[in-house]
């Protein structure tokens, strides 16, 4: 009679349990299978990945296969959309006054922001330090609004060893920090900063730049072409080696250097010893960089409308020694979506169809500008206004230093309010089929920016409801040392499947 019992209580329950398609093919997603794609992708076949090279191209021909493999629909007549993204680049920028002509990475670098116009004059006077404090203010005496100042690293300490800020040899570290002499410049109505840097820290960054000035870099190749890489609301920031600025001013640089310390040794600021117009000149060309997004979809009842799903394949290539696997970023997000990818399909073989289509995108040129989400937004594949929610999975493979102890835990960044709509959606969700996973709706380190520096940022911006799947940034972020190994693959298998039970729901899944 027991037996009976069990075997009719068993009969009513089981199928309950059975009956839960989501539970059923969440399974499917393995932390096996996702190491197998990181460990591929990560390798040194893959070259690191880096955008518009042949590394690049290797992962998106992978890609490719694994959704031909799945068998999944394409948008167009193959899976990889091929973009050509036009850079203007400088060939020639100068500097100059008639005392002295400074050229580009000979003399100064950057700018980090450019909008100049050829043949600009720019008003610049020297603004000492850009300390501004009780005990002692670089700003007291000059006028700088409109113009762009010119600063000094470090503090004004005298012969004696007396600091003018501290009035004893104690030093303020936060003063000498670029953030806070650039928010007080802007503060004081500068339209730009140039830092001045001795020889040697302006030799080290050249070097840096011209090993480096093939690649297609707003920093390294002086990219100006503001569409990808530079805030309209920006001010110019740039860096001077100190000698080279002094020629302009000064028939010899030391006298600059002198002026300073006398200044200082009589207890006052620098700040206004030189100030002028310097002419600024440039050429430009423009170039072409190749690149691809690699997509494929779910085709579901209402053919206008979509879910996508994001991640980005590319990564930072190589050095001369070694090269960048990129394991957490992002072959961690790649390997999930093509494992929900994989579910998707495992249950529309069951006949378990969707009323929206379910977009899986592969992006390209994340590393230089988020590139190629911003071509999908410019030209997509279905329309923005039926696009009703973008999901992003980038480095879910690892955890920041908050959580290093938590085994289970990824960041659900709603990107705007109209995501926040999904919070409990999600709590829910993680609840049912990812039991412990911890989850954190807010990113605590400047979160503004980090918002700004993703692929759902393009959707979110167009109006789309997008989330963020991110586990935290670690120090081996951009190395050589973001390995396989290091990635918590139970974890990424937790993530996964929330994704995946997100998207079921939103897609409105359904048996047909």
């Amino acid at each position: 009679m027991k037996n009976l019992l069990f075997l009719f209580f068993g009969f009513i329950t089981c199928p309950a349990f059975s009956q839960d398609p989501i539970a059923k093919f969440c399974n499917s997603i393995t932390s096996e299978e996702l190491r197998t794609t990181v460990e591929k992708l990560a390798s040194p076949e893959f070259e690191g990945r880096e955008f518009s090279t042949s590394g690049e191209k290797i992962a998106a021909n992978y890609i490719s296969t694994r959704l031909n493999e799945l068998q999944l629909k394409k948008t167009t007549a193959n899976y990889q959309v091929d973009l050509s993204i036009p850079f203007d680049s400088l060939s020639k920028f100068e500097f100059s006054n008639p005392n002295a002509t400074l050229k580009y990475w000979d003399d100064f670098g950057g700018p980090y922001w450019f909008h100049f116009s050829n043949g600009q004059k720019i008003s610049i006077i020297y603004a000492g330090f850009g300390i501004d404090h009780p005990n002692y203010s670089d700003y007291a005496g000059i006028d700088v609004k409109g113009k762009t100042v010119v600063i000094s690293g470090g503090q004004p300490v005298n012969d004696q060893g007396i600091n003018l800020v501290t009035v004893d040899s104690a030093k303020i570290d936060s003063l000498e920090a670029l953030p806070y002499k650039t928010r007080i410049a802007k503060a004081h109505g500068a339209s730009g900063i140039i830092f001045l840097q001795n020889q040697k820290q302006f030799d080290d960054g050249a070097k840096w730049v011209k090993a480096n000035i093939k690649r297609p870099n707003s920093v390294a190749a002086g990219i100006i072409n503001s569409e990808y890489a530079y805030p309209q609301d920006s001010m110019l920031f740039t860096f001077f080696n100190e000698n080279k600025l002094a020629k302009l001013f000064f028939t010899n640089p030391q006298d600059f250097t002198d002026l300073i310390k006398n200044s200082i040794n009589q207890g006052k600021s620098p700040a206004g010893i030189f100030e002028g117009t310097l002419n600024c000149t440039f050429q430009t060309f423009r170039f072409f960089r190749k690149t691809q997004n690699v997509l494929g979809f779910i085709e579901g009842r209402k053919k206008d409308e979509v879910i996508i799903l994001g991640a980005h394949y590319d990564h930072s290539g190589k050095t001369d020694s070694t090269y960048l696997p990129g394991a957490d970023d992002d072959a961690s997000g790649v390997s999930a979506l093509l494992e929900i990818a994989e579910a998707f399909k495992q249950a529309e073989k069951e006949r378990y169809i969707p009323e929206k289509n379910i977009l899986f995108a592969f992006w390209g040129g994340e590393e230089w500008g988020t590139l190629g989400s911003q071509k999908y937004v410019q030209n997509p594949a279905y329309r923005i206004s039926s696009t009703s929610l973008y999901l992003n999975l980038d480095m879910i493979g690892r955890c920041d230093s908050l959580h290093l102890e938590e085994k289970a835990f990824v960041y659900v960044l709603p990107i705007d309010k109209k995501a926040e709509q999904f919070k409990n959606v999600i709590s829910d969700l993680a609840n049912r089929y990812s039991p412990s996973l911890s989850i954190a709706f807010d990113y605590p380190f400047k979160q503004e920016r980090m918002l700004k520096r993703g692929d759902y940022y393009h959707f979110s911006e167009a109006g789309i409801p997008s989330l963020g799947f991110f586990t935290g940034l670690h120090p081996d972020y951009h190395t050589p040392s973001d390995t396989p190994e290091k990635l918590n693959y139970a974890n990424m298998a937790n993530i996964a499947r929330l994704g995946f039970a997100l998207v079921w729901k939103e897609a409105g899944m359904g048996k047909r």
